[in-house]
């Protein structure tokens, strides 16, 4: 099988001109260009361009996948809307990084892992880059639950090396006693989102439901449209001026962000971050808990099912049966003339209603009479018969 590599990247804030059009073009001839997004597909070669570089200089998010094992992110930050301080306790300087201009930061989360080396369709890799420009706005209204969530993506990298490692047991709990950093509120509310994000580097489910047990509930402002409109109207004219001056320049986004953070501090919306920091040992010893429960659950919900589906299986045959029980004359009648008419195509059916009839017999008490009757349809058989064939394996004969 070949090797495939798609490279994704989305301008958010900074719109695409003819110039940076022309330059993406050059760089190779499996690109495509549409709207916002870029895209560069390889199944035999590689990718000329620096992802990291045209991220600085045109986009905002980024995603790249190989079928080799390799998976990577990046997110442009404005370092006017999001401060080195709020990023720094998620960056690790090992798989999460961070790279700082003047005007922005980017982070990268890149994995190189045998768990990843795995046919990819395109379109999972636009799903995680769609996942990722929302993510990257959330950040800009000062949620910084996504980079939890991609200290979350290297934790489980981490977690899973140190279950391969020969570790002493001082080691292990060196790493067991680190703290995780500042865990965000409303983690719960964008669970669908981030999984999108999660399931690209196919991170454990109950690795992050664990992670997401403190964080607190947090109030959208999208959801108080008087007060968000109150607000507004008692910001200065000034203010909102220049607010529609960058959205009619291009940074529409920025501003969206800029307005939220501001209305959440006005209104306490923000929720507050965990005052606990657990260490690594207790989010990966609650993980396997939760493994433990959901496994249990799901067990006890697939015997449930399996109940369910006996009950119904019973009571359509006993509807079966009872609607068999004034034909069962006429019923053999119709048997011997298919068996007289020898269609194969029929034998299976046939085989079913003697089943149904047999079952009749043992119900009413008269399994004597079917048995009686059966006798008289098998012996009417060759030895050859592909239906005394299917009686036999039926065990009805």
């Amino acid at each position: 099988m070949s090797s495939f590599q798609v490279y994704q990247f989305v301008t958010v804030d900074r719109p695409l001109t003819t110039e940076a059009r022309e330059a993406l073009g050059r760089l190779s001839s499996r690109v495509t260009l549409s709207g916002p997004r870029v895209v560069f597909t390889y199944s035999y070669g590689d990718f000329r361009g620096d992802p990291l570089a045209l991220v600085q200089k045109y986009f905002d998010v980024h995603a790249y996948a190989a079928s080799y094992g390799v998976r990577s992110v990046a997110l442009r930050l404005p370092r006017a809307a999001v401060a080195d301080a709020a990023i720094a306790p998620y960056v690790d300087d090992d798989l999460i990084r961070c790279v700082r201009t003047r005007d922005d930061a980017v982070v990268t989360f890149s994995l190189q892992e045998d768990w990843l080396n795995d046919w990819l369709e395109e379109s999972e890799v636009e799903d995680c880059v769609n996942a990722l420009a929302a993510m990257r706005a959330r950040v800009l209204r000062g949620d910084l639950g996504p980079l939890y969530v991609l200290w979350l993506a290297s934790l489980a990298v981490e977690v899973g090396e140190a279950e391969d490692d020969d570790l002493d047991e001082e080691e292990r709990g060196e790493e067991d006693r680190r703290f995780e950093p500042p865990v965000p509120p409303g983690l719960r509310r964008r669970l669908a989102e981030d999984s999108v994000f999660l399931d690209f580097f196919m991170v454990d489910r109950d690795l992050y439901e664990s992670a997401i047990e403190v964080s607190a509930d947090i109030v959208d402002p999208r959801t108080r449209p008087d007060d968000v409109r109150a607000w507004i109207a008692a910001r200065p004219t000034e203010e909102k001026d220049a607010w529609l001056a960058r959205v009619a320049a291009g940074e529409g986004a920025a501003v969206e962000a800029e307005i939220a953070r501001s209305f959440a501090a006005t209104f306490a919306l923000d929720g507050e971050v965990s005052p606990r920091r657990r260490t690594v040992g207790e989010l990966v010893a609650r993980a396997a808990e939760l493994a433990r429960e959901r496994q249990v659950a799901e067990v006890a919900e697939a015997q449930r099912a399996a109940e369910e589906a006996r009950r119904a299986a019973e009571e359509a045959r006993a509807r079966r049966l009872d609607a068999l029980a004034p034909k069962v004359d006429e019923t053999w009648r119709r048997l011997a003339r298919l068996v007289g008419e020898a269609k194969a195509k029929a034998y299976d059916e046939m085989v079913e209603t003697l089943l149904d009839l047999r079952a009749l017999a043992e119900r009413d008490g008269e399994l004597a009479e079917f048995q009686s009757r059966l006798d008289a349809v098998v012996s009417s058989l060759s030895k050859t018969s592909a239906l005394l064939r299917r009686i036999k394996a039926a065990k009805l004969a």
